[in-house]
């Protein structure tokens, strides 16, 4: 089982909107939001972009709650400009400055996933499929990689489904394509396995680039229908795709034996569209999963 503190919380339930996509605007006071990470019995929250921009004063803010600041996350995307290549790389570069000055080094990474992205219409397909494209994409994630290296940070490749590294021969494509010097791995299982792969033999075969994990539990049957039937990113969310640890086919146990010797790895327990009826729920069923899994009280 991993270390307490290595498991932190994203609490995105509460930007979850109710046509299956988050909106970080949606959400209550920070006080709220960290309040519920705390009372759930995590020791440490995970830590958007923006609120690293806040520097010390939201490391104060956590802090305040109990919380530790757990990793970060960041993205860039192609784009046939190269003045807005060159404004995206600065952006992320300014990211990861934020988070390595607050002293936290795992940052997931990956493709950016606008709202009109063609594969968030035609989810977990790999729609469009083509090598030169991700052949620019290896590129660019590979120099984005080396910008945050330098910034004191650990970039991770982190998949998502509604983007252009989506599937497992993208994801396979990426991590064999930038060092392992300046990119380790970083995947959601959930969004992994909604992709058809398999996480636990994926997570294997490249185990020893792992540096963090998010923990995202999912029905394997509403995503074997979501690609069937070729469902957009929100329909597959809202079909019923996502559900609080434990309460799933995430097989979280054998990625525990897998990183049995790794108690540095970090842990990020997310739940997109909660299962439960509210986001405060679906906060405390995640606590309650934690403390079956730890033996802590809460």
């Amino acid at each position: 089982m991993p270390r307490h503190d290595r498991i932190a919380l994203n609490p995105i339930q509460w930007a979850a909107t109710s046509d299956g996509w988050v909106d970080g605007s949606i959400a209550p006071d920070a006080d709220v939001v960290l309040g519920s990470v705390a009372d759930a019995g995590f020791a440490a929250v995970h830590v958007e972009a923006r609120q690293a921009a806040l520097g010390q004063e939201y490391a104060d803010q956590a802090a305040r709650h109990g919380l530790a600041l757990g990793p970060g996350i960041t993205g860039n995307d192609w784009n046939d400009d190269p003045a807005v290549r060159r404004r995206r790389l600065d952006e992320v570069r300014r990211t990861g400055a934020d988070y390595a000055a607050l002293g936290i080094e795992v940052v997931f990474f990956g493709a950016n996933m606008p709202p009109d992205h063609p594969r968030v219409a035609h989810a977990a397909i790999g729609l469009d499929a083509d090598a030169g494209r991700l052949a620019r994409m290896v590129d660019l994630l590979g120099e984005t990689a080396t910008v945050l290296t330098s910034e004191g940070v650990r970039p991770a490749l982190h998949p998502h489904v509604g983007s252009w590294v989506e599937t497992e021969a993208e994801t396979r494509a990426v991590l064999d394509g930038v060092s392992d010097t300046v990119l380790s791995f970083g995947p959601d299982i959930g969004h992994l396995a909604w992709a058809g792969a398999d996480p636990v033999a994926l997570l294997t075969a490249y185990r020893d680039r792992v540096v963090g994990v998010h923990l995202k539990d999912y029905r394997a049957d509403v995503a074997a229908e979501s690609r069937e039937q070729r469902r957009s990113y929100r329909e597959a969310v809202m079909a019923g795709l996502w559900v609080e640890p434990g309460r799933g086919d995430a097989d979280i146990p054998a990625l525990f034996d897998l990183f049995s010797d790794r108690p540095e790895l970090w842990w990020v327990v997310e739940v997109d569209q909660p299962a439960a009826p509210s986001a405060q729920e679906s906060i405390r069923l995640c606590g309650r999963w934690l403390a079956d899994m730890t033996g802590d009280v809460i």
